[in-house]
Order: C-alpha cells, then structure tokens, then sequence
C-alpha cells in the first residue's frame, strides 16, 4: 500500500510538473547527442520530435516508442515509411528545456506523462571521460490518471549513423555481464576520411544495461519489422535477428532494444540508454614530415571499447549529478552577468557546442597532450584559430588547462624548420576546395577534407594580423589563467617572431582578409585594435618570464600605436569606432576586439572609449530586431559570437542585458531550421552559416 501511494504521488508530481512548466525558450533546433565531431546529433523539430539529424542536416534514425495498453505513441523519430494502418501515433511535446549539458522534454502519450533526458556529459575536469564519445538517453514514465498501466519502451538507431553515402554496413550485437550494445560499421571504412561531414572510419553504438530488468529484449532487423513487431507484442526477440549485412537504403538495417514494464503506473527509475560514435585512431598526425596516429584519451584508462561502454553505462546517474552541478554554476555566472535566463539560455546552446568540436587525444611518443578542433558549420579545417579564439573564454571557464592542448598542435606545428612565414598561421590542416565555405552547407561536401588529419600550417598572409593577433592574446589568457607559463618558454622565440610581425604591421594593417566577409581592406580599425593589443600581450608574456628589455620594448610600441591609433580610429566627436581609418562619421563599426583588452586586464585604452562606444551602441539598438550587424557598411550580417564579445566589455549593465536580448530573439526566433549558428541575418533573423560551431556564441561568463 505504501509502495503503491507512493507511486501515485510520483505521478501526481509529473502531472503537476508539466503542468506548471511554461516554454519560453524556442531554438531553432535542440542539441540530443553532441559530445564530438562525429557525434553530434540534433532535433529540429522539437515540437514533434521528427527524425533527427546530423548537425548539416542529414537524417539520423533514431525512434522510440512506448506502448500503452496496446496503443502505441511514438516520441522520437517518424514512420510515415510505414505502410496501411500500422503506425504509432505521434505524442505531444509539451515542454522542452534546454541546459548546457542536457536537452529535457516533457510527452504526452495517451495517459502517460514522458520524460525525456538527452545527457551529452561535459566533463572538463575529467580528460577521460571528456574523451569518450558517447551520450545517454534517459526515459521515465508515469500515469496522468494515478492507474496501473501495461506499459512497454522500445529505441532504436538506425544504419545512418555511420555513412551520408548510404554504403553496405556489418553489425554484431553483443552482450557482457552488465550491458547489451549493438555496433554498427562500414563494410569498407576509409581511415580519417569524411563523407558528407560524416567520419567513414569509425562504429556506432547503441547499448543499455541488463539491469533494466529480465524482461528487456533486443533486436536487429528492417525498421518496418521490428516495428510492427513491438506494436503487436511490445518485446524484441534476437533470436529473430536479421543478420545479412547490407546497404544502407536496402530494408534499412535498425538496431533496436525494447522494456516490458507490465502493469505500473510509473517508472522506479530510468531506462537508460548509450549512443555512441567510436574512431580509434581518432587524428593522423604530421609533423616534420613524420605521420603518426592519435589514439582517444580515454584509451590510457581503457584497453577496449567494450570496457567504455560498461563503464560509461553504469555511471549514468553519478553523470547526472555531475551535469546538474555544472549546468547550476554556469546559470549563476550567468546570472551575474545578465539578468534573467536569456543569456543562460544561449550559454547552453554554445557550451554545447564548443565541446561538441573537440577530439581529446592521448599523449604521443613524446608524452605531449594534444586536443583537436573541427571547424564545424563553415569548412574541414583543423584547430581554425579565430573559431579558437571565439571559444576561448567557455574552455577558460570550464578548465583553463585545456587550452594549452589545444594550442600546443598550433606552436609546435609552427615551431618546425618548415614553416618559414613571420606571421602565425591561421590552421594545421584546410580543406582543399575552400568554397566549401557556403551559405547552406546540408549536403554539400568539399572536394577534399582535412579533419581529422593533420596535413600541417596554413599559412595566409592577408590574415597574418589577425591571427598573430589571436595567438599572443590566447597564449597569454592561458597562461594567466592556468598559472602556467610553460608555453611561453618552450616557444618564446616563436611568439616573438609573430609579435615584431604586428610591431611592423599592426597600426596600419594593409589588404587584410576579414574573417567575417573575406573582404580584403586596409587600415581597419577593429584589426588594428586586435594586433596592438598582441603586441601589449607579448609585453606581458617577456615580463612573466623575466625578459624585461623585451617587456618594456612592446609595452612602449604599444603604448605608441594606441595613441595613433585613438587618433584615427575614433569618430570626430569620439562618440564610437570608425570601420576603417578616414571614414565618416556616420560609419561605424562593432568593436568586438576591445574584448581581448579586457579578458586580458589591460590599461592601454581609458575607461571614456568604454563608456562612449556603450552609449553609441544602445542608441543603434532600437533600430535592428536581431542585434547589430558587424559594422554599417554590412548592415544585415550579424555575428552571435563577435556581439557576446561586445557585450561583454560594454560598461552599462542595462545596455549589455539589451544587446544580449536582441540575440537571444535571434536564438529563439525558430525562424531557421538549423543548430545555434555564428552567422545570421540582423534584418529578419534568418540563417547565413556557421551552423553548429564551436564558437557561437561564447561570451565571458563572469565579466563582471
């Protein structure tokens, strides 16, 4: 009795908690799986939770039902594949929630309340765990009317995950003392090759654990099969398995696990399941003209992938506890920031995404950690340094310490004898058909890729300002922020090449490449800014190792230049930043390299420049729905990472909450059909590219 009433208040606190719960956060699509380059799953439906996709669009099976008293509702995934009247009615999402580490939804299935948990685990403090690419689903169930019901769960995944070419796929299901998981590859894989943005080398994965009870059963079979069979008897069987490999498109190979409850009116705990995509090797490295293959981190903990996916199963409520503690301190620094849950909201799409770019990699022959970065929503490029340095301030926040493993592959690439250009390269690997760099990049696939091999520095002399810019400014911010300045005595000489490049350059930056428009200009201001405040980096880099003739020299150059620079950057009446040194007045810019002066504490710009340029820009406001554009010679092109920068170092509390806000309309207008992108339009909020990249949108969580 008490058991029973005890259940039945379970249900009345779903009823009630989906009741109360009120939506106001709509993105355009909802992060399921997103923990790497290659896992990185979304929904763009969330109000029906159609099929998922990969981040550029391409379908993804994944379904799930759940059978009640015979009826089947279906809330995850489509079956308009299926033929005459057998089908599973779709259920109502009522509710969709959105953190840093977990997507929530709320689903009305007849007289059951279902709550969905989307888990990809962020673990910045765990180099293991952060490493180990997989994500968890979680279902829990319970009744709206407080009766028993005969209840069965049913998930699948479909041979898509592992090939866009829908090529011919192997699979085995497999079974240890705690877990069951399918695996799925590629008949042929083709080692750190891509197709569609799809990896052709790695094994997908679907598993649970055997302690959701004797009653759970499992599958392979065409998806129109194992269907009909769990609405005609809500279990699986794998003695029925359809084992003949085949192509993708011919009886679509699903991979499929069902629970039978029998009668209960709710859940006693979740059932739980693992989605993951493996590759290992996962990085071809070069260096010096030596090739070498990177393994996962998680392999110096783990010998084999089927001791992750024990381990990774078994962990699922300990991760819970983890991602709810990290998703509370990111909503109270957010908090301090800005008022409200909009920029949290937005935090929580960018973190997301900002891990979701990465490859952890264990140490080589020589002991060195290396971290990788995808370029994701604009080419193959690997560790892109402006897509670096617009995420850095969510990986100094999380763990400062990651980003010296994500700047060490960029130094010692650039360290080598081969590489003899005076100013930093702007990648250690580029696609071999840069205009893959599109508005709409669904199914489009370049004609050669980079990622996940690392071919060596590209080195780009209309961008040699910019980057150098962002390589001292990142170098540094690590190394303050970690305490360590091990970087910058294993490659001073390196940094002091690129810093005399900006002391020749920088105050008069001549045909440089925007990295926002790839427009070619000279003399402009915001790139000035970027390239002195490097320089006034390297200062503070020679003083922290004790080279003080050097820390004087560019503090003094510094120092130089800000003062032309003020004089030529700034507006006649001082009231805001020219684009360009000489325009009018009436142009103006936004500034969001002014940034970089205050992640770094610097004092080259007095607080007046600060206060003017926040007054300016909450008089432009009220005349763009979205946000600003870049400047007023773009005026539709706006940038999600390039105004959290801006906001972040305006000095009006109330100016910045609206400049946020503006954005946020833009992250929850769901006028596109695409993940967080970096670049959209100011005019009508519509979509222009940078889907789902690492630096969306990354303000500095605890400016003030």
């Amino acid at each position: 009795m008490i058991f029973s009433a005890a259940l039945y208040l379970l249900s009345l606190l779903a009823v009630t908690r989906s009741q109360m719960q009120i939506q106001t956060f709509w993105p355009a699509a909802a992060p399921l799986a997103v923990h790497s380059p290659y896992l990185n799953v979304w929904q763009t439906a969330i109000s029906t939770n159609d099929y998922p996709i990969f981040w550029n669009g391409s379908v993804l099976g994944w379904v799930g039902f759940i059978r009640v008293d015979g009826s089947t509702y279906r809330w995850l995934g489509n079956n308009y594949d299926m033929s005459g009247s057998v089908g599973a009615v779709g259920c109502n999402v009522t509710f969709t929630e959105v953190t840093p580490t977990r997507t929530i939804q709320n689903v009305q299935a007849g007289p059951m309340n279902v709550t969905l948990t989307f888990l990809s685990p962020i673990e910045p403090s765990d180099w293991v765990k952060q490493s180990i690419p997989f994500s968890y689903l979680a279902v829990e169930f319970a009744s709206t009317d407080g009766k028993e019901h005969d209840v069965q769960l049913y998930s699948d995944i479909s041979a898509e995950w592992v090939s866009a070419n829908k090529e011919t796929v192997e699979w085995s299901s497999n079974q240890t003392d705690t877990v069951v998981y399918h695996s799925i590859v590629l008949e042929q894989p083709q080692p750190f090759t891509e197709a569609y943005q799809q990896a052709s080398d790695g094994t997908a994965y679907y598993a649970m654990s055997l302690g959701s009870g004797p009653s759970a059963g499992w599958q392979t079979c065409q998806n129109t099969v194992c269907y009909e069979t769990f609405y005609a008897s809500g279990a699986l069987n794998s003695k029925n398995s359809n084992d003949t490999y085949r192509g993708i498109t011919t009886d679509l190979p699903v991979f499929a696990f069902s629970v039978d409850f029998g009668n209960v009116s709710a859940t006693q705990s979740p059932v739980v399941w693992a989605v993951g995509y493996a590759r290992d090797p996962s990085i071809e490295y070069s260096l010096e003209e030596e090739v070498t293959t990177l393994r996962p981190y998680y392999s110096t903990q783990y010998s084999n992938i089927e001791d992750v996916i024990e381990a990774f199963v078994s962990d699922y409520d300990n991760a819970l506890s983890r991602a709810e503690t990290l998703d509370s301190q990111v909503q109270q620094a957010a908090a301090n920031v800005s008022s409200g849950s909009e920029y949290y909201n937005m935090l929580s799409l960018a973190t997301r995404q900002a891990f979701g770019a990465l490859d952890l990699t264990a140490p080589g022959s020589d002991g060195s950690i290396r971290f990788f970065m995808k370029d994701i929503g604009f080419s193959n490029r690997v560790n892109p340094v402006e897509s670096l340095y617009a995420a850095l301030p969510v990986y100094l926040y999380c763990n400062s310490s990651m980003v010296k493993s994500l700047l060490l592959p960029l130094l010692e690439q650039q360290n080598a004898s081969s590489y003899t250009s005076n100013y930093a390269a702007k990648d250690i690997g580029e696609i071999s058909n840069p205009q893959f760099v599109c508005v709409r990049p669904l199914l489009t696939a370049p004609s050669g890729t980079s990622y996940p091999s690392v071919s060596g520095p590209t080195a780009a002399s209309n961008e040699g300002v910019e980057q150098s810019g962002n390589m001292l400014i990142m170098v540094l911010a690590h190394a303050v922020n970690a305490g360590d300045s091990s970087l910058l005595g294993s490659y001073y000489a390196l940094l002091k090449t690129w810093a005399d490049y900006l002391v020749t350059n920088a105050l008069h930056p001549s045909n440089q490449a925007s990295v926002d428009t790839r427009d070619v200009a000279s003399n402009s201001t915001n790139l000035s800014l970027k390239g002195i405040i490097g320089i006034q980096a390297m200062s503070n880099i020679s003083s922290m190792l004790g080279k003080d003739d050097d820390a004087q020299h560019y503090s003094s150059v510094a120092s130089q230049y800000i003062g032309s620079w003020k004089a030529l950057a700034m507006s006649s009446d001082s009231s805001h930043i020219l684009p360009t040194y000489g325009d009018s007045s009436s142009d103006w810019s936004l500034s969001y390299n002014i940034y970089a002066h205050t992640l770094l504490d610097l004092h080259l710009l007095d607080d007046t420049i600060f206060s003017s340029i926040t007054s300016y820009y909450q008089e432009l406001l009220s005349n763009y729905a979205y946000g600003l554009p870049i400047d007023s010679d773009h005026d539709t092109l706006g940038s999600a990472v390039w105004t959290s920068f801006t906001a972040a170092a305006l000095t009006d509390a109330s100016t910045r909450q609206q400049m946020l806000s503006h954005l946020w309309k833009f992250a929850s207008s769901n006028t596109t059909t695409y993940p967080f992108p970096s670049r959209y339009a100011v005019s009508n909020g519509s979509y222009l590219h940078g889907t789902s990249g690492p630096g969306c949108f990354v303000c500095a969580v605890g400016t003030e």
